[in-house]
């Protein structure tokens, strides 16, 4: 059934790399091919520049958010007034596509790197992007990097519950059944962007590297006090210092209810011809929803896989619960 899984999209093209994706990563229509090459790996980054990445659907919206309000000073003001694209800059996507109408189906635009090369430092850089195609100067540590994590079977399922939306790409649909397939053959060809082990074994492996910060979806959103913790945590790395006060308004303005009434997070994808009306990166928000999609059997596979992945590696456990 794995097989299934690609054949029923359209508009896929296809990344290549020379280390772990020999064969190409597929890609969804969105990512401009521009940022999986040479042109990327080159790219200046500057000391005072973010380079924030992570697996598509471990958080990486919301994780932005506590970064800027951390960055601003908690002005939760101009978060709530400026739409999240007029306060990032993502590596991926050609600006093109945040702007009404600007293309049709399965069109790049222009490549986003040569405006993103004109912005002055500091830049807050958006990506989902493998260590792999990340920029050489990220990977060495001439400026800071973010990494988003979260559990591997939440994860997973959001990601088939945003590909069930996106119908220029998937027209016919896909089922749960065939995605699992996907997932727990563990083949690169069969997942966009890849495998979510992956992408986490080779930015963990060389995180000595560079100046890195694991940020955990679950350690956010747990408990206040975890959440808390976060916060001072990423705070700290950031080079920034945060009254508790401070920190409080934070936890409240990333509550999910409260980011889901806040149109300038909420329709982030509104924009994008490759999307439909039934479209956001906002779903449910919880830490262990995929309980209720899952079988046991199910389960217990995708568990067998990560410890055959993972094992060893050192990664933190992930928390499901």
């Amino acid at each position: 059934m794995a097989e299934n899984f690609l054949k029923k999209a359209k508009g896929i093209h296809y990344g290549y790399g020379k280390e772990n994706y020999k064969e190409g990563v597929p890609l969804l229509p969105a990512f401009h091919p521009d940022v999986f090459t040479e042109s990327l790996a080159n790219f200046k980054m500057f000391p005072d520049d973010i380079y924030f990445t992570g697996y598509m659907r471990t958080g990486t919206y919301i994780g932005l958010e506590v970064l800027q309000l951390i960055l601003n000073d908690v002005d939760t003001e101009t978060l709530r007034n400026t739409p999240i694209y007029d306060r990032i800059y993502h590596i991926l996507v050609s600006r093109d596509y945040f702007i009404p109408g600007k293309l049709k189906g399965f069109e790049h635009g222009e490549s986003p790197l040569p405006w993103l090369s004109e912005q002055k430092s500091p830049r807050l850089l958006k990506t989902h992007g493998l260590y792999e195609f990340a920029p050489k100067d990220a990977k060495t540590g001439k400026c800071k990097v973010i990494v988003a994590t979260r559990n591997p079977k939440s994860t997973y399922l959001s990601w088939f519950k945003l590909m069930q939306t996106l119908t220029p790409v998937f027209p016919d649909g896909i089922t749960w059944e065939d995605y699992f397939a996907a997932v727990i053959s563990g083949e690169n060809k069969h997942l966009v962007l890849g495998t979510w082990f992956d992408f986490y074994l080779d930015w963990w492996k060389h995180r000595d590297d560079m100046s890195i910060y694991f940020l955990n979806y679950e350690a956010l959103f747990k408990d206040g006090r975890n959440g808390r913790k976060v916060i001072k945590e990423l705070t700290e790395f950031l080079g920034k210092t945060l009254t508790e006060e401070k920190i409080t308004e934070i936890l409240k303005y990333i509550d999910f209810d409260q980011c889901k009434q806040n149109p300038s997070f909420s329709k982030a994808l509104k924009n994008m011809p490759t999307t439909s009306e039934k479209t956001s990166h906002m779903r449910k928000g919880k830490i262990d929803d995929w309980k209720n999609y899952f079988t046991v059997a199910q389960s217990e596979q995708f568990d067998q896989l990560y410890k055959e992945k993972m094992d060893g590696s050192g990664f933190p456990e992930p928390v499901y619960e």
